[in-house]
């Protein structure tokens, strides 16, 4: 194959068969070097907030203090803990096509590469927090979701599972050409990619009208505890309702940014497989998006931390500010 060429023929992916495409060794260690690369600093932040929670929760057992951690807390554990996964699953795979220069020559061991119930873990738990997110800021209805939110992560664990009972009887898992997902040489593995980019869509679609409405309410809830607005329903001094709502749309934001350009570059992989070719900068792209996760929630994570810091400033001012006002209305009456 010619290096001038931009396509790289689906024809050259064979279970066994060399895994650099086209022969071009450029492209190749372009390609999985980037997404090791990012995938390396995803499971860092992750291990960084995953420590950071255990360590703060720690922290309050050892003070004797109750834990007081509701969702908007425990969320950047659980998807953390998603991103870590992913990042494991796919720094494996990405590490044995580079220095092996080969594709799996067991379909067996193509599949196990493939399958992982962690892929769409983190995307889920998004679509999940969107949900529960709206519900309860714009609707007002605080949902039950079980004792560490057991029911969210039967229903993702579900979803997943009716996943891979669906695609894997159509043969969709396999080599993606620079990873291993769905097989872009076969059909299944088409519609598999098809499923990737319409779920992707959807959870855009979805979260950013969610977005919209709860932005909203956020604001107003911001601006009152900055005491601009007046408002005879809502406290000046931000709660922990106000301050867990506007922490879980940090995470919205996040999603939007991710899974927007996710499902667009995805659409163009599915596209360019039904025509049998893969285009190694659609590809670059999808492993930039794909592989940003962890390291992205890490500074959502650490952005809420500062707004939660904020809440604790203004409801020690409060207060004090409480204090003083009693102490001076107790001496007022106390004089002659």
């Amino acid at each position: 194959m010619s290096e001038h060429k931009w396509f790289f023929n689906v024809s050259e992916i064979e279970l066994g068969g060399s895994s650099v495409l086209g022969e071009n060794y450029m492209a190749f260690y372009t390609i999985h070097i980037l997404a090791m690369s990012l995938i390396v600093t995803s499971l860092t932040s992750c291990t960084v907030v995953i420590v950071s929670i255990l360590c703060g929760v720690w922290h309050q057992n050892e003070g004797g203090k109750r834990s007081r951690m509701d969702f908007a807390d425990r969320f950047p554990f659980y998807l953390a803990v998603a991103d870590a996964l992913w990042s494991i699953s796919h720094l494996i795979d990405h590490f044995y096509l580079v220095t092996t220069h080969r594709y799996p020559s067991s379909q067996i061991v193509s599949i196990l590469l493939s399958i992982n119930i962690w892929t769409f873990l983190g995307q889920l738990m998004h679509a999940g927090l969107a949900i529960y997110t709206y519900i309860r800021v714009v609707r007002g209805v605080d949902i039950n979701l079980g004792k560490a939110e057991w029911k969210l992560h039967v229903v993702c664990g579900t979803l997943i599972a009716a996943s891979i009972a669906v695609f894997y009887p159509l043969s969709a898992f396999g080599p993606s050409g620079y990873w291993m997902l769905q097989d872009v040489r076969t059909g299944g593995g088409i519609a598999l990619g098809f499923y990737v980019t319409s779920s992707s869509s959807a959870q855009a679609l979805c979260t950013t009208l969610g977005y919209r409405q709860i932005k909203r309410v956020v604001e107003q809830q911001r601006l009152v505890m900055r005491k601009k607005v007046p408002h005879k329903n809502v406290r000046s001094t931000p709660d922990r309702h106000s301050t867990a709502s506007e922490c879980l749309t940090t995470f919205m934001i996040i999603a939007l940014t991710l899974y927007c350009p996710l499902a667009i570059v995805y659409c163009f992989l599915v596209v360019e497989s039904i025509f049998g070719v893969i285009d190694p900068v659609t590809v670059t792209l999808i492993v930039i998006v794909a592989n940003s996760g962890g390291w992205a929630n890490a500074l959502g994570y650490f952005h809420n931390l500062k707004i939660k810091a904020a809440r604790e400033r203004h409801v020690k001012a409060d207060h004090l500010l409480s204090m003083v006002t009693a102490s001076t209305s107790g001496c007022s009456s106390a004089a002659p």
